[in-house]
């Protein structure tokens, strides 16, 4: 009985690698949301100090990365490795695949004075009308947190967010599409981030496509953003999965299962189910839907998120 059960396993997983190739599977070009550098902020001691980057990301180590320095003169880095050189901040950057990615590097005399910044509370999607704070630190080289002084805050394009009236740290989302933010902390920036601005009602959907062969998945998956920011995930009633255990859907950004997807567990192989995720879950930064069998690791099937209409 083992030896059976281990034969259709293993069929089932050939059978399913046989048809790997899904007819909804052009792999769509890479973006700064697929990869990133970390840490974002970094300081380092002048005159020879040296600390290190890394590259995180969907399947990142395939490709060739080219490190520059914006000032050499204040630090440079190769392979990752930054050396500071004088006083000052200077920004670094990794072109991958021809998309540019950056850091920060503060280059200092001494291990105690400020040498980077960080902004923290940022959330990836909020809904038009609502609101998110945003918070900053100041460190010395060592990470050792430092008071601050001064911050100004800088949106790109001004008109998706503002902030509230008579606050100093409290955006609203005023108009939908994505704003790029950034601080200045004591003269120090901090790196870049992103917030989708969504109006209650956005949503998007992904058809599923199948295998030519082995077990597949049919139906649709919609995802839909609330008037709470927070996102529904929703799937048809006709949805049918060939396989139920451990079965779930999975959110990627390359159309493929990796470490950086959101996997939402499913509870059977019928059509009807719905999810809530948390505002700030990041599905805007994903374009590809996946079902996929976990016991069998294989993917039964794959479809592109698209926007429609509400």
């Amino acid at each position: 009985m083992f030896f059976v059960r281990f034969f259709l396993y293993i069929s089932v997983l050939c059978s399913a690698c046989a048809g790997d190739e899904l007819i909804d599977a052009p792999v769509a070009p890479f973006s700064s949301d697929d990869w990133h550098i970390s840490p974002a902020s970094v300081g380092v001691l002048a005159n020879g100090g040296m600390t290190y980057l890394t590259l995180e990301g969907t399947t990142i180590d395939a490709y060739p990365v080219q490190w520059t320095s914006d000032d050499p003169s204040i630090a440079t880095i190769e392979n990752g490795t930054v050396q500071g050189v004088g006083v000052g901040q200077t920004r670094v950057t990794a072109t991958v695949e021809g998309v540019v990615l950056e850091a920060w590097v503060g280059s200092v005399a001494t291990q105690t004075e400020a040498a980077f910044s960080e902004m923290k509370g940022l959330r990836v999607e909020l809904a038009r009308g609502a609101s998110m704070e945003l918070n900053v630190g100041l460190y010395d080289v060592r990470g050792g947190v430092l008071p601050v002084t001064s911050t100004t805050y800088h949106v790109e394009p001004p008109s998706l967010l503002a902030l509230q009236n008579g606050k100093t740290n409290t955006f609203e989302g005023i108009a939908s599409g994505k704003a790029r933010v950034y601080a200045i902390v004591d003269g120090l920036r901090t790196s870049s981030g992103i917030v989708h601005v969504v109006s209650p009602g956005d949503g998007r959907v992904a058809v599923l496509a199948y295998p030519a062969h082995g077990p597949r998945a049919l139906g649709s998956v919609h995802v839909q953003v609330r008037a709470d920011a927070r996102v529904l995930v929703t799937i048809d009633p006709d949805f049918q999965s060939d396989i139920v255990p451990m079965t779930e859907l999975v959110f990627s950004k390359s159309g493929v299962v990796d470490r950086n997807v959101l996997r939402v567990g499913l509870l059977d192989n019928q059509g009807g189910q719905a999810f809530v995720l948390d505002q700030g879950a990041g599905l805007y930064t994903f374009d590809w839907v996946l079902v996929w069998s976990a016991s069998a690791n294989v993917v039964l099937a794959r479809g592109r998120l698209t926007d429609v209409v509400p």
